[in-house]
């Protein structure tokens, strides 16, 4: 259960845990900021959009009916880093999963009648590319698994039997549609090669799931100068930038509504002893009310 404690202006976890002001934080703004306009409306239509599963690739915000929404630009709050950060493009994510299935045999009596998915799996890892490459897009191995009772919580460990089935699960990022296409080309060719190896040729199921693409707005688009123009007006220098990581913006950006995202100003996400300043908290509802304000005029 989370404690939060505010100790010399910092909100943290009385037990040292995760607090969740990613995203907890915003959220709590957006709720005195629809109090706010309930009491005193505006001269325009405001929507708030809360969204669940952010975490696990926007499962949320992509099953949601964007049908319902009636806004032409979105402001997202949701980037753990000092405010004043725009976070302006983000990369595409491509999810993978790939089962190789060989043929099981005794490891000791009859290894040559074997084919070892095991190996095959060894050889797809080493075969894919690897962390940062030159164009920007990244690619990275989260799960490798096989033999008999992989995954079974409990089972035993088998070591005379060649491994008929193995499972290697990862990711593909890249900051334009061209580069993340190209980037899944080439795994795709590296894992159909490295299964196919003549000295042990197992059998691929391949799995290719687009989780959300990228974006990348102009310095002069619209909802770049208007988020700026927020900022300043709160006392925060702009500093736009292109992250690494995806957000609701991207899905949103997908479905035709342009959409940027703010810096929070929260530490740590994800960590134990994460924490968000009070006076960061506050700044971030007048963010807010300044984004709504701008809209307004």
């Amino acid at each position: 259960m989370v404690r939060p404690a505010c100790v010399d202006g910092v909100w943290r976890d009385a037990g040292g845990g995760v607090l969740g002001a990613d995203n907890k934080a915003t959220v709590a703004a957006l709720l005195v900021l629809a109090e706010i306009l309930a009491l005193r409306p505006v001269g325009a239509a405001v929507e708030l959009l809360l969204t669940v599963q952010e975490e696990p690739q926007l499962r949320g915000v992509t099953a949601m009916d964007h049908g319902v929404l009636r806004s032409r630009t979105g402001v997202v709050v949701d980037h753990p880093s000092p405010q004043g950060g725009l976070v302006v493009g983000a990369p595409g994510h491509v999810r993978f999963e790939a089962h190789l299935t060989g043929r099981a045999a005794h490891a000791g009596i009859a290894p040559e009648q074997g084919r070892s998915a095991v190996v095959a799996a060894a050889r797809a890892v080493l075969a894919l590319p690897a962390g940062r490459l030159p164009d920007g897009s990244t690619v990275n191995v989260g799960l490798v698994e096989g033999g008999a009772g992989a995954g079974v919580p409990g089972a035993p460990v088998v070591t005379n039997v060649v491994p008929a089935h193995a499972r290697l699960v990862g990711e593909i990022r890249a900051p334009d549609d061209d580069a993340l296409q190209r980037t899944v080309d080439a795994c795709e060719a590296a894992l159909h090669d490295a299964v196919h190896d003549p000295s042990g040729p197992v059998d691929l199921d391949l799995t290719l799931e687009t989780r959300f693409r990228p974006y990348a707005h102009a310095a002069s688009a619209p909802v770049v100068l208007a988020a700026e123009a927020a900022l300043r007006s709160v006392g925060l220098t702009p500093r736009p930038f292109a992250d690494a990581g995806g957000s609701d913006a991207n899905v949103l950006n997908a479905r035709g509504l342009p959409t940027v995202n703010l810096a929070g100003g929260n530490r740590g996400a994800h960590e134990a002893g994460e924490a968000v300043d009070d006076v960061d908290l506050g700044r971030t509802l007048d963010l807010l009310a300044a984004v709504v304000r701008g809209v307004a005029v």
